[in-house]
């Protein structure tokens, strides 16, 4: 599978993806027609596609990656995360929702995204 420079493995992603949504409090990867919180989203779309694959992409990210410590380049990583979010919501008001109003949702997807994205950059 041909991927772009910095795109995270994708069976990788979206296993620990769905582990992780299904320990995080109230946010389970239900069946179709179940009515869970995540249901309508297509994960391997979001959590690849979008959400990884533009956080990684913002030059702000990359300059903190780059040219700071870790700390602070979690720092601009959140930044990131808040501004491709916000692009999510015209797409995916669930997923915005829950990213808003649920702090430990918030927390996983951040860290999931930051160890994607971090430990990836640093090791190339």
């Amino acid at each position: 599978e041909r991927r772009s420079p910095g795109a995270p493995r994708r069976s990788t992603s979206i296993t620990i993806a769905r582990r992780a949504i299904n320990s995080s409090p109230g946010c389970k990867v239900s069946p179709p027609g179940s009515g869970g919180i995540l249901e309508a989203i297509d994960m391997d779309s979001y959590l690849t596609q979008d959400i990884l694959v533009k956080v990684a992409a913002d030059t702000a990210y990359q300059n903190a990656q780059k040219n700071s410590d870790k700390q602070n380049a979690r720092i601009e990583h959140d930044k990131a995360l808040g501004r491709v979010m916000t692009t999510v919501m015209k797409d995916s008001t669930e997923l915005f929702k829950q990213f808003v109003d649920n702090p430990e949702f918030k927390r996983w997807l951040a860290d999931m995204i930051f160890a994607a994205t971090y430990e990836r950059s640093s090791a190339a």
